[in-house]
């Protein structure tokens, strides 16, 4: 991947996981004041809600992945990078995430 396309797929990664973080929070945030109404459906989808933007918080993980890839790639010392380090690939490089739970030993759950 060229470091143009990297750097296209790291701002689309902060941009979703961003979205995604300010939607959980307005959505938590709805469940938190129909709970304090008393609704107890609302309660109970707050805890959810925040396992949601703790997930798009794992951003972080891998853009900091993608971006020392980068910078190794742009200091011309991508043939020093271990493949295991790399991260997930973007659009339709790597294995899929049905294959990487195979390698891992079956689905996660």
């Amino acid at each position: 991947m060229t470091p143009e396309a990297q750097i296209r797929v790291i701002a689309a990664e902060l941009n979703a996981a961003a979205e995604t973080i300010i939607s959980a929070i307005t959505l938590a945030l709805g469940h938190v004041e129909d709970a304090a109404k008393g609704d107890a459906q609302a309660f109970c989808a707050i805890k959810p809600t925040l396992c949601l933007m703790l997930e798009a918080c794992a951003f972080q993980d891998i853009a900091g992945q993608r971006l020392t890839l980068l910078m190794t790639t742009l200091d011309g010392r991508s043939d020093q990078i271990d493949p295991m380090l790399l991260g997930p690939g973007g659009g339709g490089e790597g294995l899929s995430q049905d294959a990487a739970d195979l390698l891992f030993g079956g689905e996660l759950a």
